[in-house]
């Protein structure tokens, strides 16, 4: 685990707070690590008019607005772990230490990619183009690589 990580985040230190109509929707750890929030954090999590998620970040210490990011849901009602950000603004401070680039570094877009998968099973996804295929392969070894490197330091 780097630094930065190691400062900043820690999912045990964020409290979740979800509308009653998603209990028992994802894991709390899942969501905190999808929103990105920083320790110190209260992650709120409501479903929204355009029938995506609003996974709202609020950290008066770090934040000059709550960072807010949405999840897509599918016609058919399942949800697509495409995250979409829609505010995120550090306090001056807080700036040019990693913190931001943390927030919002691929670790987001893996949790996505597995949760999608656990939700849907790949063969929900047969008509994957192969380019996609070979890159999501090579992201997932640089995340296996990363993590085994940060296991040994």
């Amino acid at each position: 685990m780097d630094e930065v990580t190691k400062k900043w985040f820690d999912v045990a230190m964020v409290q979740v707070h979800r509308a009653p109509e998603l209990d028992g929707w994802y894991a709390d750890e899942e969501l905190i690590r999808l929103s990105g929030a920083p320790r110190g954090s209260r992650l709120e999590v409501n479903p929204s008019t355009d029938g995506t998620i609003m996974l709202r970040v609020v950290n008066q210490d770090l934040l000059c607005e709550p960072m807010v990011r949405r999840i897509s849901q599918e016609a058919n009602g399942r949800y697509v772990f495409e995250i979409h950000n829609a505010a995120f603004v550090l306090r001056p401070e807080f700036r040019q230490q990693g913190i931001g680039a943390r927030v919002c570094r691929p670790m987001s877009t893996e949790e996505a990619m597995r949760l999608t998968r656990e939700s849907h099973g790949a063969a929900d996804f047969p008509d994957n183009d192969p380019l996609i295929d070979a890159e999501i392969r090579a992201l997932e070894a640089a995340a296996d690589h990363k993590d085994r490197k940060d296991a040994s330091s």
